[in-house]
């Protein structure tokens, strides 16, 4: 009778979600792991697979309820097939390099905990689903439904998937990462350390805190809010600069807001390692203000208009995702009152910058006291109205604009700054033969003061 229960069992068994191998008592899983990484990292774990990639169901797979990929550095695209451990409902992905998003329709349904610390992700698409009604109200449907997860620090600046997972998964175990890698439970209220920068959003952004807490959970819906440009200006007491502009992410997130501007000066340095630049800017400026993890540019369509000084990290500044800069016309389209300048001055880490490939007309391209830039490449400009490059020791060559015409100036000629470094370089000489020999379309124009480099009034020694 007992040898009989368990024939029957074994049948059910190949019948089922398993397969039976030829050798008696082994049982695999119906699935293979495709992925080869996966397969690779739960080899070195001690499962087992057959030659065609079957999963061994023995003690150890059918135990396994929890999976431990922190560090692996595993891809997303790999996640899909942990649907081959039948228990497992909660893995550790920490430390694994992901970001600036984490696609929650990557992990299978069965996985309803997940830890997530230690990477840079900021957007959580397939968590939640969110309809907004045209009176703003919202419907929200939680999409992947998780009983734990643990955040890293910098999904504090998350102002749309985790706040509405929070508000309508009341029962899950939320915890985030503070600065020194500790996890808390967590919340939605946020501190600016700064504060003169504090009392000012206070002033600009009332209904968005909480005390003396920016409240994430906020809409900025207010007309006058929502369009506040986001600036260190203070108006009423006549002063410019703050101290540390951390928290400005909270406002630039929220989905309420609509902003031009980003016009933000601190009276000392500062580091901020998260900088996302709202779709509804058109001009970003910055003085004094470090991002050595660069931008989040994602959303950038309508920038046309940049002027950094100071930037100590950035290594790569990136405004190709623009559908604006450059690409208005020489009258500057909508909005032209912002024109399109790119002015970068003092970035002693810049190595690269990235331009739209529809890019043809530019106000201004002003590159100053860049001394790790390793390439311009200026040759899709047709139109400028300035060019001033100065202190650019390791560019190996710049290719010059190839212009067709000039906008902008009464003479209707491109200014031309440079230092004389810039002059002494061949390319240069050839486009000054070009433009002013050749097709009058450049003149001398000295360089701005105060950044160390003496303009070279390259016209001398080009004399018509």
């Amino acid at each position: 009778m007992n040898k009989l229960y368990m024939g029957v069992a074994a049948l059910s068994l190949c019948l089922g979600f398993t397969a039976c191998s030829e050798e008696e008592g082994l049982v695999y899983s119906n699935a293979t792991v495709q992925n080869t990484e996966l397969k690779t990292i739960l080899a070195q774990k001690g499962y087992q697979f057959n030659a065609d990639g079957n999963l061994l169901l023995d003690e150890l797979a059918n135990n396994t309820t929890t999976l431990d990929l922190s560090g692996t550095n595993i891809s997303t695209d790999a996640l899909s097939e942990l649907s081959i451990l039948p228990n497992l409902t909660e893995v550790d992905l920490s430390d694994n390099g992901y970001g600036p998003a984490f696609d929650f329709a990557k992990l299978p349904e069965q996985i309803t905990g997940v830890d997530l610390t230690g990477n840079e992700i900021c957007d959580f698409p397939g968590l939640v689903n969110i309809e907004t009604q045209e009176n703003g109200d919202e419907t929200v449907t939680v999409l992947h439904n998780l009983t734990k997860l643990c955040l890293p620090e910098i999904a504090k600046y998350n102002c749309n998937e985790i706040v509405a997972f929070y508000q309508n998964a009341s029962s899950a175990d939320i915890q985030m990462e503070d600065a020194s890698g500790n996890l808390a439970k967590y919340t939605t209220l946020r501190e600016v350390p700064d504060e003169k920068w504090r009392t000012l959003l206070q002033k600009l952004y009332p209904s968005m805190f909480d005390g003396e807490y920016i409240d994430i959970a906020k809409r900025l819906v207010k007309p006058n809010e929502r369009s506040q440009n986001l600036t260190t200006l203070d108006i009423e007491n006549k002063t410019m600069t703050v101290g540390n502009i951390e928290g400005f992410q909270y406002i630039a997130n929220n989905k309420g807001y609509n902003g031009a501007m980003l016009y933000m000066l601190t009276d000392e340095k500062c580091e901020i390692s998260y900088f996302p630049i709202p779709s509804s800017a058109f001009s970003l400026q910055l003085k004094n203000i470090s991002t050595p993890n660069g931008f989040d540019t994602r959303n950038i369509e309508n920038l046309c208009y940049v002027d950094m000084k100071y930037n100590e990290g950035l290594k790569d500044f990136d405004i190709s995702k623009s559908t604006t800069f450059g690409q208005r016309g020489d009258g500057g389209g909508d909005n032209a009152e912002f024109g399109d300048y790119f002015l970068l001055y003092c970035c002693d880490s810049l190595e690269e910058v990235h331009f739209p490939n529809n890019a043809t007309t530019a106000t201004s391209i002003t590159l100053i006291d860049c001394p790790k830039l390793k390439a311009l490449e200026l040759r899709q400009f047709e139109a400028a109205s300035e060019l001033r490059l100065a202190l650019l020791p390791s560019v190996n060559e710049i290719v010059h604009p190839e212009l067709k015409r000039v906008y902008g100036t009464s003479s209707k000629k491109c200014r031309f700054g440079i230092d004389e470094d810039i002059y002494n370089r061949q390319e240069t000489k050839d486009f000054i033969q070009k433009y002013y020999i050749e097709n009058d379309l450049i003149q001398w124009n000295s360089l701005p003061s105060g950044y160390g480099v003496k303009a070279y009034d390259w016209t001398t020694n080009y004399n018509k």
